[in-house]
This record gives structure tokens, C-alpha cells and sequence, in this order.
């Protein structure tokens, strides 16, 4: 069976449509960057694990913004391969 679906914009996770399509116990997922296949028993567990993810994902976004981020593991990384860390050349 041949689906097509048209991909709205959605401003969060809560906006995502669920829809089967094809009759089978499928749930489809979508947002602007996809479309996902999920069996209809897991997506209780899909859905609140995606949620989970948001609300961190929501958390470093604001902690980047107001200049909290933990990036130590950035800079030791960087200092296990050689690279040299200059501050302050690029003005903030």
C-alpha cells in the first residue's frame, strides 16, 4: 500500500499527529523532519521516552543560551587530541 502524508509544521511534541494508515496495528509519526513507523503496543513507551528526551534536550538549549552549559567534556576532548584552546579572541 502506497501512503503518502502531508508534513505539517508542529511546534513541539505534543502537535505530532498519529494516524494508521495502512490498517495494521502501525502508528505513524511525523514532523518536519520525518516520518516514523512505530507499533501501536510501543508507542505509550515511544511517546513518553520522546518527552523525556524534549525536556532535556530543553534544558541544554536554555542552559546554552544563558551561557550555563556544562562543556568540559568539549574542551577535554579537544585537549586529548592536541588541539589548542585560545579564549577570548572572538569577542562575545
Amino acid at each position: 500500500m502506497r501512503c503518502f502524508i502531508h508534513v505539517a509544521e508542529v511546534a513541539d511534541i505534543t502537535d505530532i499527529f498519529c494516524k494508521s494508515l495502512s490498517g495494521e496495528d502501525i502508528v505513524y509519526l511525523a514532523d518536519p523532519d520525518g516520518v516514523i513507523a512505530i507499533p501501536r503496543n510501543d508507542a505509550a513507551t515511544v511517546l513518553e521516552d520522546a518527552k523525556k528526551f524534549q525536556a532535556a534536550d530543553e534544558k541544554k538549549l536554555a542552559a546554552a543560551k544563558n551561557g550555563t552549559a556544562n562543556r568540559e567534556w568539549v574542551e577535554k576532548l579537544l585537549a586529548e587530541k592536541g588541539y589548542e584552546i585560545i579564549d577570548g579572541v572572538c569577542p562575545h
